[in-house]
């Protein structure tokens, strides 16, 4: 299960990265950016979406899924929680 979590870690972290090339010019104001975009965009719209859309349950898995593509933290927070 540690496996499987830390592949889609990986995976998650390389398109939020390669995301971020095209946003940035500088690779030094993207580490800076870095904590906050994924927090407050990655990490905490995806929970507000859910806390929306709670009684659907085809759109909280689709949230799910596009959550656990593009966010790093938000797939390690749900991997350690199972």
């Amino acid at each position: 299960m540690i496996s499987l979590m830390m592949l889609c870690y990986g995976f998650s972290l390389t398109q939020f990265a390669y995301a971020c090339g095209f946003v940035f010019s500088k690779a030094n104001s993207a580490h800076k950016a870095f904590p906050l975009i994924n927090y407050f965009v990655l990490y905490s719209i995806p929970w507000i979406l859910i806390g929306l859309f709670h009684e659907s349950a085809l759109a909280k898995k689709i949230i799910l899924v596009i959550s656990y593509a593009v966010s790093p933290f938000f797939t390690v927070d749900r991997g350690s929680i199972n």
